[in-house]
């Protein structure tokens, strides 16, 4: 999933970060990549839910504390 998300393919991230997401949901890093790839695509809902996940894991993620501020 990082691989795509550094080659800015975004959709092809996403199933992949579903499937980690889904089996390891107390990955903070998993859920922010997720947000920052929905975001990318325009998926502002989905977004929102991949941060508010994140700051529930980490309170102190400034990425998604920024994307809530926003």
């Amino acid at each position: 999933a990082k691989a795509h998300i550094d080659a800015e393919d975004f959709a092809a991230a996403l199933p992949l970060l579903k499937i980690l997401t889904q089996s390891q949901p107390e990955n903070a890093e998993a859920w922010h990549l997720c947000g920052y790839a929905h975001c990318k695509l325009g998926d502002m809902d989905a977004a929102a839910l991949a941060y508010g996940t994140l700051l529930q894991l980490n309170p102190d993620n400034s990425a998604a504390q920024q994307f809530h501020a926003a």
